[in-house]
């Protein structure tokens, strides 16, 4: 696939941040905006979604949908589009909060009628999750959270 200027717009339009529009991923319509407000060139819905089909078949994009809710209608979901190497991002912020939620869970507790009740776990799904955390380490060293949720698992183990 040629990079035309069109590709290469659109590319530029959802790696900026804009106050109006927020973060990526961006739907079509906001696309569009941002195509007037940022490069004073205004686009037809038709080119737009032309352009982010071709992106879409390249792989350079990936999309999902989006309820969105519209001031005296009813909600309707959108198509919204954000760069591939952005959503593979957001799968790796998943994975630690899934992991998190799961190390708060079993060590603090889950509360239950006002008494915060302790899971009883094996020794098996707290080394699968140390393992999970020891890899999610490796793909983001920088993040604190994991160091003090493995240390936190590491405690629970010595415990039982």
């Amino acid at each position: 696939m040629r990079m035309t200027i069109h590709r290469q717009e659109v590319i530029e339009i959802l790696k900026m941040r804009n106050l109006d529009c927020g973060v990526p991923p961006y739907s079509a319509s906001d696309i569009g905006y941002l195509y007037e407000q940022q490069l004073d060139k205004p686009k037809t819905p038709q080119q737009i979604h032309r352009t982010l089909n071709d992106l879409l078949g390249a792989g350079l994009v990936v999309v999902s949908r989006r309820k969105e809710k519209r001031p005296n209608q009813l909600p309707m979901f959108v198509r919204v589009y954000e760069l591939s190497e952005g959503a593979e991002k957001q799968v790796i912020e998943d994975r630690i909060d899934a992991v998190l939620n799961y190390v708060t869970r079993a060590v603090d507790g889950v509360p239950w009628f006002g008494k915060n009740v302790i899971l009883d776990d094996s020794p098996s799904d707290l080394e699968r999750y140390q393992k999970q955390i020891d890899e999610l380490l490796l793909l983001r060293p920088d993040d604190s959270r994991l160091y003090t949720a493995r240390d936190k698992l590491k405690l629970k183990g010595h415990k039982d």
